[in-house]
Order: C-alpha cells, then structure tokens, then sequence
C-alpha cells in the first residue's frame, strides 16, 4: 500500500514538473469535454424548421402553431398539399412536416390524428418536438377529453331532470288507472243489480176466447128466441120453446159471466206483471243513466291518461335524441381523443450517425487514460537524460 502512495506521488510530481504537462494534463480533458458538448448538443431549438400543413387553419390549428412559435420554431405554412411538404424535408428545407386536423374537436368514436413526417437520420427532432408539445398536448387533450366528459354529463343530467319531471306525471297515470279500475268495477256492479228477468205467469189466452164465443152464441139464440115471440101468437109450444131458448141463454151467459171473472183476474194478473216491469225498467233506468254518468267520468280520465301518456312518449323521445346527439361514445377517444403518428421520408441505410458520438467519445476516453501513462513516461525519458549517469553511457557506447 505505502509502495502503491509512493508510486502515485512520484508521477504526480513528474507530472506536475513542467507546465505544458500539468495544463495538458488538467485543462486537456476539460477542452475536449466542452467542444463536444457543444458539437454535439441538441438541446437548443433554434434553427429548426418545422412545416405545417393542414387543409383549413382554424383557430385549433393557429393555436397549435402558436404553441410551437412560442418554444421558438420557425413554422413554415404549407396550403397546396403535404406532400410539398415533405418534398422540402428532403431537401433540407425543413427539418420535419406537421400534419394537423383542419379542427382540433372531436365530433365521432374516432380520434383526431396528427401525423409527423420526419427523416430517419433525425428522428430526434420528432421526439425533441414532441417532448415540447407534451405539455400542450396532454393539456389540449385533457380539455377536450373534459369537454367530452362534461357534454356527456350534461345530457345525463338533462335526461335525469326530464324524467324527475315525468315521474309525477307517472304517478298521475297509475292513480288514474287505479281510479278507472275501480270505477269500471262499480259500474259492473252497478249492471250487475239490474233484473232484466221477464215474469214466468203463464196467461191462459183461451178462458178469454171461449168467452167470446159463449157470449156471441147467447146474443144468438136470444135474438132468435125474440124472433119466435115476435112471429108465435104465445101459444103453449111456442113458450116452452121460449123458455128453452132462454134458459139455454141464460147458461150460456152465466158461463160468459164466469169466463168474464177469470178474465178479470187475468187482467189482474196481467197489470201487477206489467206494473212489476215498469218498475224494473225504471230502476234499470235509474242505474243505466248512473252508470252513463261513471262512465263519462272513466272516458274524460282515460282521455287525460292518453294525453298524459302521449305527453311522456314525447319527452321520451326528446331524451332518446338528447341521449343519441352523442357522438363520441367509446371510452378510449374520451379519454385520449388526440393520437400521433410517425411517418418516415425515406429508407433509413445505416445507424452510424446514431453511434458516431458515443464511438468518439470511447475514442477520446482511451486516448486521455493514454495521455497520463504517456506523459510520465517522456518525464521519466527526459530527467535520466538529464543525469550523470547518461552522460557515462552516451561516453562508455558512443
């Protein structure tokens, strides 16, 4: 270890002998550092020519190119199409071409893509551009994600606001529906108690009949028996003949007489049935007219739930358009509705001018461990020039 210290401090101090050495070995490394920081820094952003095109600058455009004005670019407007554009990145006049959306918004599932042409040989440039706009995208992507967001939350809202406001109306409609259910129960309740039933007496029509007939025959034979008082000079045949007749008469007029009283009770019979109806009918009537009344009351409450149904399915309707005047439905354009792309000028031949900085580096770090070893060494050739000792071997050889 002490021999290890020795060594070290012996070189030190061959090192340090002479000025040139200790500035070359000292400030060599730094100067070489600092040239090739400079050389190959790429950091800086000016002198960088960028190309926009886009088929209409709106104010999404203008504010992007603004962004990218404001980190220092020099922007190049292209207007015709982009593949003049790209024309000029491969002949150096820009360093990379933009293509933007002529509008920033999203209005369908699909994202708006923003396309970088880029050459290979500096490829850097779109990673350095996009590392400067990160910011600005992720913030122009966030509004619009919550733009999106809160369109969406609106409508959601609207629609719970429409159907707080209709569910009144549907409480109203199963009210009346339990309403008209119990009014159409009484009135079937109501036809129910009416005795349409017909009386079950059956009239013996032919009492009255033979009454008839019995009293025309009577009236007969008693004018025939005043036809033979008329013509017979009262003899004594012609009496007995007379009291036949009129004892057959009178009979046949007590028979009619008896038939009469059946009939009577007949028609008795007859004016309590119709009376019976009559009234029957009348309270029929009575429960007809009653029911028509529920019923006009069930026909304007059905007629106010078909306005009121009818007033729902066009709220109905108004939510389904509310709710299909969305656009953007997916959820991966909601949350990332800007995209970028890449897209090369070119064929990429070879990597050399990736690794060329990092191989020169490797170069000068062996070449400055070299320097030190080096130099020692042409210390340690210069001070045994310097010594007696060379002096006897350059007399001793010469």
């Amino acid at each position: 270890m002490s021999n290890l210290w020795l060594l070290t401090t012996k070189n030190l101090r061959l090192l340090l002998r002479d000025k040139w050495s200790a500035l070359i070995v000292i400030f060599a490394p730094l100067l070489i550092m600092l040239i090739l920081g400079l050389s190959f820094n790429t950091s800086s952003k000016y002198g960088l020519n960028i190309g926009i095109y886009a088929t209409s600058y709106s104010e999404d455009v203008n504010s992007f190119i603004k962004t990218l004005e404001d980190q220092e670019f020099n922007i190049i407007k292209y207007t015709t199409s982009v593949e003049d554009c790209v024309k000029d990145i491969k002949t150096g006049v820009v360093h990379t071409c933009i293509q933007v959306p002529e509008s920033l918004k999203v209005e369908s599932n699909t994202p708006r893509q923003i396309t970088f042409y880029i050459d290979p040989s500096r490829i850097n440039l779109v990673w350095m551009i996009q590392e400067t706009l990160k910011t600005k995208f992720d913030f122009k992507s966030q509004e619009i994600s919550q733009g999106l967001t809160q369109e969406i939350l609106s409508k959601l809202a609207e629609t719970k606001g429409k159907i707080g406001e209709n569910k009144a109306h549907i409480s109203t409609l199963k009210d009346k529906g339990n309403f008209e259910i119990s009014s159409i129960d009484a009135i079937t309740a109501t036809l129910k108690m009416v005795d349409a039933s017909l009386p079950e007496t059956v009239y013996n029509s032919t009492s009255v009949s033979n009454a008839t007939d019995q009293i025309k025959s009577a009236k007969k034979k008693v004018q025939d028996a005043l036809g033979i008082i008329s013509d017979a000079q009262f003899a004594d045949e012609s009496k007995d003949a007379i009291e036949t007749l009129m004892t057959v008469a009178q009979n046949q007029l007590t028979s009619a007489a008896n038939a009469a009283i059946k009939d009577g009770q007949l028609i008795s019979s007859l004016n309590a049935d119709l009376d019976l109806t009559k009234e029957k009918l009348s309270y029929a009537g009575r429960l007809i007219v009653k029911s028509n009344t529920d019923m006009e009351v069930v026909t304007n409450s059905l007629k106010e739930s078909i306005a009121s149904m009818d007033s729902l399915l066009g709220t109905l309707g108004e939510m389904e358009t509310t709710l299909g005047g969305q656009k953007v439905t997916e959820a991966g354009t909601i949350v990332q509705p800007l995209v970028t792309k890449v897209e090369k000028v070119g064929t990429e031949s070879t990597y050399l001018n990736y690794l060329f900085p990092a191989l020169l580096i490797i170069v000068i770090m062996f070449s400055s461990l070299l320097l030190g070893t080096t130099l020692v060494m042409m210390e340690k050739k210069f001070l045994f020039a310097n010594t007696k000792s060379y002096f006897c071997y350059l007399y001793l050889f010469d």
